[in-house]
């Protein structure tokens, strides 16, 4: 079908006058080729399309784009359909189809801007809206055909979407991207009121086709065509403003780092190691400050200790792109040496390869690394040389390992020190034994105190002291063992000399007191009886004189071993002093107490012994008293024997005698 000529547009009257030149002028414009147009508009959307795609793949990490390339691809298939609405064919098909592609290429146009600008839209109302639209027009072009009613629709629904689209920039809008979107925002504002004005001029108008050259149709295709190569335009620009913003603030970000940063940070030419920039940190460690160091080689500067380290650097770096963690030792300007971390990575400005190099001074954890280092091998040292039984081990739910021990240990359990580190206690002694240490040492470690403990091993004694030590981030088990058998032999022997009598080996009088008070006190609690001997060699002195202090010890020595023969385990025997001894014998009246004597007494007169000068007759004399009543002491019993042991002297010696029963 063939436009319609300016005589169709304007019906010839020739009883009239023809029209002026402005009305003229008109018509000319109204015989625009429509078809040719929409023809060109599907095609400009289409390259269009091309365009924004290109950007969208540039810039994916946008999701913006990619909706507005869908977006225009619909309005382009939208003029693709309003170009086939007059076919015979399929023409109803592609009315409504254009309102529909048209409306939907606005709505995502929309979509992107929100997701461009971090928002998100809600979809079901948008859904509702084209879909809306779209049955409209299917109504005005199935049901009731009215042309300028589906024009009125189709501008109207594309005006409150371009008003829309104003919103979400204005409400949403950012700093960076401000100009540019303020001019998508016009563009949109400018369709919107344009497309009003095509539905007021379609609703006073006689439109009957879309090709029918009307003001109307005109300004609709010439909108579509100004308005798809404008926002086009913005769009591209305003993806490349905000590009600009995001690469701005990621340049400010990384020299902010890069000046903040306390370690060293310096860039250098790959081929030269020439410096380019180095922030305050490598001016203060180096010494160099950062306009002296410019355009100087880190071998100008003497930075390398050892030249072959950057060598090593390079190397590293044309194999891998990247190198982590290169120890090596710097010096600064003015000659003094410090230990850095070197990390470093290759990267290309303007197309030159360049090294950006972060320094970490670990010169202070180096010494303290040799500082352990040297304490552990003190200590390692001092361990394994200790004169004592030394250990550290370490302290696990299922068992205590050895970590380090003396060499001395290899005496104690026959196994070289090799054999016993790493070994748990049950390896290395017997299975009760073992299990007893292992609970000690857990017990130290989970209460945090010092343990101290006497133990005995194959028959000798020691003494332990074991403690947590903090290493690193470990809690270990020190200690050390000393063999205490010497000393415990001597403890033995000093309180046998404390508590016995050198010559006979029997108690001394200190020692027999202590006994007789606890025995005494016994006795009154529990008013048993309790019976007190004091013995004496008669002439003793003449014993002495007349064969000698030798002769003496022996009279002393019998009598010793004949007393010992003739009481009981439980009776307290002791020299009391010279010739005198005592025997506390419990659980025993006067009377029994006083047979055991007369026995004693009966046993030393039998035994002449030969003290150096032939047989000698030793008799001896004892005194007895008896526990009384609840106010008797251990004081007044010794009293009373000793007042009975003068009576027996008094009366003739070689006896016993006892204290009356009335006391």
């Amino acid at each position: 079908m063939s436009l319609r000529s300016v005589d169709s547009v304007w019906p010839v009257n020739h009883t009239q006058a023809g029209p002026s030149p402005g009305e003229l002028r008109w018509m000319t414009l109204m015989n625009i080729d429509l078809r040719t147009l929409a023809i060109l508009l599907a095609l400009t959307n289409l390259l269009q399309v091309l365009a924004l795609f290109a950007q969208y793949r540039l810039n994916n990490s946008y999701s913006g784009p990619g909706w507005w390339t869908a977006g225009t691809a619909l309005v382009a298939l939208g003029f693709a359909s309003a170009f086939l609405q007059d076919n015979s064919t399929i023409g109803s098909i592609a009315i409504v189809a254009a309102s529909a592609l048209f409306s939907s290429g606005m709505a995502l146009y929309y979509v992107g801007l929100l997701r461009f600008l971090g928002r998100r839209e809600r979809p079901w109302p948008l859904i509702l809206f084209c879909t809306a639209v779209t049955l409209v027009a299917a109504y005005f072009t199935y049901i009731d055909v009215n042309v300028a009613a589906r024009l009125i629709n189709l501008a109207l629904a594309m005006a409150l979407l371009s008003f829309l689209n104003v919103h979400a920039i204005l409400a949403n809008r950012t700093r960076s991207i401000a100009t540019s979107a303020y001019s998508v925002a016009l563009v949109f504002l400018v369709q919107g009121l344009v497309l009003i004005g095509v539905a007021l001029a379609a609703a006073f108008s006689d439109a009957e086709g879309l090709y029918i050259a009307s003001p109307a149709h005109t300004a609709l295709y010439l909108d579509g065509l100004m308005v798809s190569v404008l926002l086009t335009a913005y769009f591209i620009i305003m993806i490349n403003q905000r590009l600009n913003a995001e690469t701005r603030e990621a340049k400010e970000t990384v020299e902010f780092i890069f000046n903040a940063s306390p370690d060293p940070v310096v860039l250098t030419r790959l081929a030269d190691g020439a410096v380019v920039t180095a922030n305050d940190g490598f001016a203060a460690q180096s010494g160099y400050a950062g306009a002296e160091a410019m355009g100087m080689t880190t071998l100008e500067m003497n930075l390398w200790k050892n030249p072959v380290d950057r060598e090593r650097l390079v190397g590293a770096l044309h194999e891998h792109g990247h190198c982590d963690n290169l120890e090596v030792v710097l010096l600064r300007k003015d000659g003094s040496e410090f230990t850095g971390l070197l990390s470093a990575k290759i990267t290309q400005m303007k197309g030159v390869p360049h090294i950006v190099t972060v320094i970490r001074d670990v010169s202070a954890r180096k010494r303290a690394e040799e500082a352990q280092r040297r304490s552990q091998e003190l200590l390692t040292l001092f361990i394994r040389q200790s004169p004592i039984y030394a250990f550290i081990k370490e302290v696990t739910p299922t068992g205590s390992r050895v970590l380090h021990v003396s060499d001395n240990f290899q005496q104690l359990l026959g196994s070289s020190v090799s054999d016993m580190l790493g070994k748990t206690m049950s390896e290395l002694f017997p299975p009760e034994f073992a299990a007893t240490m292992t609970a000690d040492d857990r017990a130290v470690i989970a209460n945090g105190l010092v343990l101290k403990q006497d133990e005995d091993f194959n028959g000798r004694h020691y003494t332990s002291i074991k403690f947590p030590i903090i290493q690193g981030e470990r809690v270990l088990l020190a200690g050390y063992t000393i063999d205490i058998t010497e000393r415990k032999r001597l403890e033995a022997q000093l309180r046998q000399q404390a508590t016995t009598d050198d010559l006979t080996g029997v108690a001394n009088r200190r020692h027999f007191l202590e006994l007789a008070q606890t025995e005494t006190s016994r006795a009154l609690r529990y008013q048993h009886p309790l019976a007190l001997a004091l013995i004496d060699i008669d002439h003793f002195k003449k014993i002495n004189d007349a064969h000698g202090h030798a002769a003496g010890d022996q009279a002393l020595l019998l009598l010793a071993d004949i007393c010992r023969r003739n009481i009981r385990d439980i009776d307290v025997f002791a020299r009391f002093g010279g010739d005198e001894f005592a025997v506390l014998l419990p659980e025993t009246s006067r009377e029994e107490a006083g047979a055991v004597m007369q026995r004693v007494c009966l046993a030393v007169a039998a035994r002449r012994p030969d003290l150096g000068r032939g047989p000698v007759a030793i008799t001896i004399s004892a005194g007895i008293a008896g526990l009384a009543s609840d106010g008797d002491s251990l004081d007044a019993l010794l009293r009373r024997a000793d007042q009975a042991l003068y009576q027996a002297k008094e009366a003739g010696r070689n006896r016993v005698m006892t204290e009356p029963a009335s006391e």
